[in-house]
């Protein structure tokens, strides 16, 4: 899934390609918003230059969302986004504007999460596809991703209170991996990073839920939550 595709392709047929796949795109991750092919095709054709410079990268990352889905690995997929404003789950909106290539153009450019049962996640960075550099795009799992109501400051906190181990629209994402687990994905074929288990623990009461950080653990802090779509029970 990798691998940069040598075939060469004309014009017209990138043409082709971009509207299979961009329309295949959005509809992984806008969930509950209907983007018709028509939609797509204009859009296409509005921003043309630029996305054909792309059109393989777009290609390659809708290939990669549809194995990822179908690999039964994963039990939650979220989306992300900085411009929360925009209400990407309701149709009403998207059905008033005049144009959608300001949607589209955010829609493209968020944050992907794939979540499987332990809490571990592979993070998808959309806007990172214009870099031409998948390994920029596709982010290695990361070992345990929690959310947060608010976003908040964790440097040099040795244990942090969080909000949810669920992902819910509208709070914020936070991932942390220590290099205990670093290793141990590293050590892993691809096909098999999403087995390694998370070493995180957890510590719920009715206090709240308290992770513990462990020394030399990276902590990423993403952007809020516009769309979640459950993935397997």
């Amino acid at each position: 899934m990798m691998k940069s595709k040598k075939q060469e392709y004309s014009e017209e047929q990138k043409i082709v390609i971009l509207k299979k796949s961009l329309f295949a795109l959005a509809g992984k991750i806008t969930g509950k918003v209907s983007i018709s092919q028509e939609q797509i095709n204009a859009y296409i054709e509005n921003k043309k230059p630029e996305l054909l410079e792309f059109f393989a990268q777009f290609q390659t990352i809708s290939e990669v969302m549809d194995f990822l889905e179908k690999s039964g690995h994963y039990s939650y997929k979220i989306h992300t986004s900085s411009g929360y404003e925009i209400p990407y789950s309701d149709q009403e909106y998207l059905e008033k504007q005049e144009g959608i290539s300001r949607f589209l153009d955010d829609l493209f450019s968020q944050s992907v999460y794939y979540v499987n049962p332990s809490g571990s996640s592979l993070r998808l960075k959309l806007f990172e596809i214009k870099s031409k550099k998948l390994i920029e795009v596709i982010q290695l799992t990361a070992e345990q991703i929690f959310y947060n109501d608010k976003m908040v400051d964790y440097t040099g906190k040795k244990v942090i209170e969080i909000s949810d181990l669920l992902p819910e629209q509208g709070k914020f994402v936070f991932e942390i991996t220590t290099p205990e687990f670093r290793q141990k994905v590293l050590t892993q074929e691809a096909a098999e990073q999403v087995l390694v288990k998370s070493g995180i623990g957890t510590i719920s009461d009715e206090e709240g839920i308290y992770i513990n950080i462990s020394e030399g653990a990276t902590l990423h802090s993403g952007w809020r939550i516009v769309g979640v779509k459950k993935l397997k029970e």
